[in-house]
């Protein structure tokens, strides 16, 4: 939406959005706070160390997951690999 140039159809996306993220996403979106930041600095510490540097998304990512103690759903497996968290692929037959 950033890239719209200002006026009513912005306006409606915006605001769509705004209650989308409000109203139907509320607990199903997880914040990155302080246990996620100290879990975000391990994690690409270790990964760095490991030879293996993780994407700066993806770490935000895992370090969100594993702070709030979860797993991912997700195509991209390797992306994760190494994290310590529970990743599976949806599309792929369990």
């Amino acid at each position: 939406m950033a890239a719209l140039s200002k006026g009513r159809r912005k306006e409606a996306l915006a605001a769509a959005a705004e209650l989308m993220f409000q109203e139907d996403l509320a607990c199903r979106i997880l914040p990155f706070d302080g246990d996620g930041a100290v879990h975000y600095t391990k994690l690409v510490m270790a990964r760095r160390n490991a030879g293996a540097p993780i994407e700066t998304f993806d770490a935000l990512i895992a370090a969100t997951t594993l702070a709030a103690g979860a797993g991912i759903a997700t195509r991209d497996m390797g992306g994760f690999a190494g994290c310590g968290l529970s990743v599976v692929n949806p599309w792929e037959a369990a």
